[in-house]
């Protein structure tokens, strides 16, 4: 299934970039035709209340329904519509989060916005502030993510490091704001804090009090020591690199915070939920909860600590857009239909607005407004995503389950894995077709 490949018309990419986008609705009609968008859940249901639905039929001389698939067979659901033909009218909401695609851009069975319009043509000004999102829907130097360009800079699902103040207070540490702003939030520091506040008060063996909640380590110490578990080589394939330095002197450092140190808390979040972890790693949606006082903590919020070799920065697992499938019969009006819904009127605006919104929702005090807005602005152009699905290899995690319980070093586990780690990408991908 090759993608289609036309050339728009020269009104078509002056328009792209306009807020309503009146003028290239009106340049096309559907005849009555239905557009179909699929999707696990109702992503129309904004557009329906706010009216531009029924605008978009209006003016496109389009009828617009939904089809809602279980999550479970949903590539399979999808590549079914390909192949009988059902999905020439299709738009499909996608993720990254999931195989879904990673496998169906392998197999050509998406529409390539690179080659079907042009990268600087259509997302035009969203390069500048939402490239990194929008490069998490990419694959081989093709971009596919159409309209709803995914920013970093909203961090609902990133994580970000918050901390206990009182528990940091009573410890005799230092103000870890202080730290972060001399650029001293370091894994050394991470440790340090740790090890002063996991606490067994009454000595009856069992820790009343926690360093660290809710930490995954093969995430957080592989993204903050600027590395990535697989990484693009120079034909731009995924290439394993699980074994790479930067990797496995995270793995290490979290198997001593696991084995040797035994500061990392059992049971997810709750710890610090509770008041009983010093640090908890925690997605910003998790945050509403001790901003509005759910949880009674008295928090602060940093991103995540450096390692040796990298840079404070977050870590995000889940984006969504909207793809066509690679047999779409009007790509051009599809484009513009999508587009006419859902894409922003001013990227740029609208990823501003979302730092300050995060800041008002998120931010507990004065200095965590500083470095929330600073540290968000910097994500949005400079997140990196770690492609979740290619984590998903039994035989990767058996290896990096070793390494965290103690019985091989980083090194030997994940070289011992390391050629059925490519060959899991490679037949995912296709590139041993």
């Amino acid at each position: 299934m090759k993608s289609l490949q036309k050339s728009l018309v020269i009104a078509l990419v002056l328009v792209l970039g306009l807020s309503a986008l009146p003028v290239l609705a009106q340049q096309y009609d559907f005849g009555g035709k239905t557009v179909t968008f699929v999707g696990w859940v109702d992503n129309l249901e904004g557009p329906e209340k706010g009216g531009t639905l029924a605008q978009a039929e209006e003016l496109f001389n389009v009828k617009i329904e939904r089809i809602i698939l279980d999550q479970e067979n949903y590539q399979e659901a999808l590549t079914a519509r390909l192949i009988s033909g059902d999905s020439e009218y299709d738009v499909w909401r996608m993720t990254q989060g999931m195989d879904w695609f990673l496998s169906l851009a392998a197999q050509d069975a998406l529409l390539s916005i690179t080659k079907t319009i042009g990268d600087q043509e259509y997302y035009r000004e969203a390069l500048d502030v939402a490239a990194a999102g929008i490069d998490a829907f990419s694959l081989g130097g093709d971009r596919y993510a159409v309209a709803l360009f995914p920013s970093f800079a909203d961090a609902g699902s990133s994580y970000f490091a918050l901390f206990n103040k009182d528990i940091i207070e009573e410890a005799g540490l230092p103000d870890l704001y202080d730290e972060y702003l001399a650029g001293n939030w370091t894994w050394d520091l991470l440790r340090e804090v740790a090890l002063a506040t996991t606490i067994d008060f009454d000595n009856d063996g069992t820790n009343d009090q926690w360093g660290i909640a809710n930490m995954y380590v093969w995430a957080f110490l592989t993204i903050s020591n600027g590395d990535n578990i697989y990484v693009l080589d120079e034909n731009g394939r995924y290439k394993y690199n699980w074994n790479s330095e930067r990797i496995l002197q995270g793995l290490e450092f979290g198997a001593q915070l696991r084995n040797v140190d035994k500061v990392l808390a059992p049971g997810g979040m709750a710890p610090f939920e509770q008041g009983n972890a010093a640090i908890g790693f925690g997605e910003g949606w998790r945050i509403d909860g001790f901003a509005d006082g759910s949880h009674g903590v008295n928090y602060g919020i940093l991103p995540l600590p450096k390692g040796p070799q990298g840079k404070n920065t977050l870590y995000t697992g889940w984006f969504e857009t909207y793809v066509l499938p690679s047999n779409v019969a009007q790509p051009e009006a599809m484009i513009a239909l999508v587009d006419f819904l859902q894409r922003s009127e001013d990227i740029v605006a609208e990823t501003e607005g979302m730092v300050e919104k995060r800041v008002a929702q998120w931010a507990p005090d004065a200095k965590g407004a500083r470095i929330l807005a600073e540290v968000l602005s910097t994500y949005a152009k400079e997140g990196e995503l770690l492609q979740w699905p290619l984590v998903s290899a039994d035989v990767i995690n058996e290896g990096y389950n070793k390494v965290m319980l103690g019985e091989k070093t980083a090194a030997e586990a994940m070289n011992a894995v390391a050629a059925a780690g490519q060959a899991y990408v490679d037949e995912l991908l296709g590139y041993n077709k």
